[in-house]
């Protein structure tokens, strides 16, 4: 299972139980990564309503398939994911939790930015255990 995050440069993931930033253009890369993306009930609200029919939210008693893309923004990483994608704000934001990919045994194993829409610049990098 393939899971997505976003990180501030210091790895920064939430702060007071928020998310640190949005920007559209992370969502349009994850619909152009998979038809279906499962997300839990934080990051759903914050989707656009034009955009939320590409979006389900994952039950948290069932485990996703093992071909999914799930993507949250402040939830935890869940256990059976094999590939990580984080995307990186090229920014740093106030921060109060933190997830370091290399602490946690992840390996790089791609990188590439694009332009956001209101980030000059978005990291999209490819971890995998």
């Amino acid at each position: 299972m393939t899971t997505a995050i976003t990180l501030e440069d210091r790895n920064g993931r939430s702060f007071w139980g928020k998310r640190l930033s949005s920007d559209r253009e992370i969502q349009r890369k994850l619909i152009a990564m998979s038809r279906t993306i499962y997300t839990d009930k934080y990051s759903y609200a914050h989707i656009p309503d034009k955009e939320k029919g590409n979006f389900i939210i994952a039950n948290n008693n069932k485990a996703l398939e093992p071909d999914s893309l799930y993507w949250t923004e402040i939830g935890d990483i869940p256990g059976e994911t094999d590939q990580l994608i984080v995307f990186r704000w090229n920014r740093n934001y106030g921060a109060d939790r933190f997830y370091n990919p290399l602490d946690h045994g992840w390996k790089l194993l791609s990188s590439e930015d694009f332009p956001g829409y209101s980030h000059d610049k978005i990291t999209m990098e490819t971890y995998r255990k």
